[in-house]
């Protein structure tokens, strides 16, 4: 609570924080198992614990992802509506693309590499879609005119970078960090095409 006195909001991994102790001992068992019977009590335990009033869940969708169709997403967004509505949450869904991954970077470091660079100003454009479309989402919630353009300038005017790196330094990082200083991972490899072209589709389970 500190952090977000301070700065106004800050980035956190629930598990780190044991604010629903009894959750993270449920996906330990799930996670390699590949089930999610708790998907729902997962997600807004965690929520509630914080004391959050609005919350926008993002929902991918497609063949490979966890929600399959439609029909399935429907679902889980009212779902996650209805929940909610019981704890004193005002949630939002957005249904998105879940086929491939978002932007080109793949694991957490060459994807928080991609974020930095994004809120520079350099990123893939279906990432920076994908965070317009989330936030102005979320300020359409409190009620805030325009809520796309107000997002698209929050980014692009370079007050998104600004404020995470009041959000870095305030919990003890980097706040001069740039992309190239993110350490990645010692194992690589180069697959070479056997043709000349661009890659237009990625499956996600692939």
């Amino acid at each position: 609570m500190e952090v977000v006195e301070k700065v106004g909001a800050c980035m956190v991994w629930g598990g780190a924080l044991d604010l629903a102790p009894a959750d993270d001992l449920f996906i330990r068992v799930e996670y390699p198992l590949s089930i999610d019977p708790l998907l729902l009590p997962s997600i807004i335990s965690k929520k509630k614990a914080i004391g959050s009033t609005h919350v926008v869940i993002d929902i991918p969708m497609g063949g490979e992802a966890k929600i399959k169709t439609i029909e399935q997403a429907n679902q889980l967004s009212m779902d996650f509506i209805e929940l909610g509505s019981r704890l004193g949450i005002n949630i939002e869904c957005a249904i998105t693309e879940g086929e491939q991954p978002i932007g080109y970077a793949v694991g957490p470091a060459l994807e928080a590499k991609e974020a930095l660079e994004a809120l520079m100003g350099n990123g893939p454009s279906d990432l920076i879609e994908k965070a317009i479309t989330l936030a102005s989402i979320l300020f359409e919630m409190i009620g805030e005119e325009n809520p796309r353009e107000k997002a698209s300038k929050i980014l692009k005017s370079g007050d998104a970078e600004k404020k995470l790196r009041e959000i870095i330094e305030a919990q003890g990082g980097d706040p001069e960090i740039q992309p190239e200083d993110i350490r990645l991972g010692s194992n690589w490899n180069d697959i070479e095409s056997r043709e000349e072209g661009r890659v237009l589709w990625m499956n996600c389970g692939s």
